[in-house]
């Protein structure tokens, strides 16, 4: 993945030719001991990114009634989803074969995946600020992001290509591509770095525009329901936007100005390969900060965690009775049943089920819209009663 970062256009051709030089260079004991510690701090990073997202995804899957009719809390588990399965692929650390072209599928497939959840999040909060609606469901959100990111997977089969590496740079790289030259700068593009730029672009842009909109209610010690909604939500898009934008600014500062594997460039390729390396860790440490966000946002997993691994050390007939005593009951859509579980802790959520969201949404616009009209005609009023003092 490294490669991805460092080469660009006719650069990257030069860069990944399999030369005497370059393969001696690759060889050599300075390169190798650099790229295994880079190796050694993704692969170490990547634990504490698996650890933390299966603990998220681990957490609806313990308490599912957390994320039933709950859009949002969907959105955020699944993003964790997407960042654990790219856990996965960089602890395969610099594979060959097969291995390096199923990491390298893994890695574009699954970055792409959690970054269009992220904006689907931040669109889903727009719109029900804007429209007091959520607009998609769950499965409509489904059928947008998956089988738009397998076509994109698929596109390199277009020109005889796959994911994988070029065969001088496998087991010594992360794995992405495993073509050279113009089509390896285009299917870069299409496939990374172009979805990246305008992910990035959009969370922006929404980013800002939802908060200055609410920007008042920010600012009262007495935040309304959107207020609440956002600062729950908006979090796990701005982790996003943290992790990738370092990365993105030094690729851009470096472009047009990349060293490639010549002999009297192996220190400046080194230093660039070294930098871009660290950004990419920091990248890979985008699943473990959303997880700590998860759990100092979510007071509801907290107690429900809290008091599973209270009754776990309890004894059985303190166990036994706390479980009799407290059952919730939850539901399909339908209203049919689908089971009970043990409450545990009270049943205040993080978030409210969808129809009472947009049901408070809805009211809270009412009521905003009346104190305008109120306000409005106070205004006149005095304005009428200084015309007739006046008079």
């Amino acid at each position: 993945m490294f490669r991805v970062f460092t080469m660009y256009g006719d650069i990257w051709h030069r860069s990944l030719s399999e030369d005497d030089d370059t393969a001696s260079f690759l060889a050599s004991d300075r390169f190798q001991a650099r790229a295994m510690s880079l190796e050694s701090g993704a692969v170490f990073a990547g634990i504490f990114t698996l650890v933390a997202s299966s603990m998220v995804v681990g957490t609806v899957i313990m308490f599912p009634s957390m994320w039933h009719n709950k859009v949002y809390m969907q959105m955020i588990i699944l993003v964790s989803v997407c960042q654990l399965f790219t856990a996965i692929a960089v602890l395969m650390g610099f594979p060959i074969t097969w291995e390096c072209s199923t990491q390298g599928f893994l890695l574009f497939f699954f970055y792409r995946c959690g970054w269009m959840w992220n904006c689907l999040t931040v669109w889903q909060l727009h719109h029900i600020i804007a429209h007091s609606k959520i607009q998609f469901t769950l499965n409509q959100m489904h059928l947008i992001v998956w089988p738009i990111n397998i076509a994109l997977s698929l596109l390199p089969l277009t020109t005889g290509d796959w994911y994988g590496a070029a065969s001088v740079w496998e087991g010594n790289d992360f794995c992405s591509l495993s073509v050279t030259g113009k089509n390896f700068f285009l299917w870069v593009a299409t496939l990374f770095f172009g979805p990246l730029q305008l992910s990035m672009l959009f969370l922006f842009f929404m980013c800002t525009k939802i908060i200055y909109k609410l920007r008042k209610a920010f600012a009262s010690a007495d935040k309304n329901a959107s207020a609440k909604l956002v600062k729950g939500v908006l979090i796990y898009p701005v982790m996003m936007l943290c992790t990738w934008l370092p990365l993105l600014i030094f690729f851009f500062s470096k472009f047009g100005d990349t060293p490639t594997v010549d002999k009297n460039e192996h220190d400046r390729f080194l230093i660039s390969y070294t930098y871009l390396g660290a950004f990419y860790i920091w990248t890979t440490l985008e699943g473990f900060l959303t997880a700590l966000a998860f759990f100092w946002n979510s007071r509801e997993a907290r107690r429900r965690w809290k008091g599973f691994f209270r009754q776990l050390f309890n004894n059985k007939e303190e166990n036994n009775n706390i479980e009799n005593n407290i059952i919730k009951k939850f539901d399909n859509d339908d209203g049919s049943s689908v089971g009970t579980q043990p409450l545990i802790v009270d049943s205040e959520g993080d978030f409210l089920s969808d129809k009472e969201l947009e049901d408070s949404i809805r009211m809270q616009a009412t009521n905003s819209s009346a104190e305008s009209e109120h306000d409005v005609n106070s205004q006149n009023k005095e304005t009428r009663s200084s015309i007739i003092e006046m008079s």
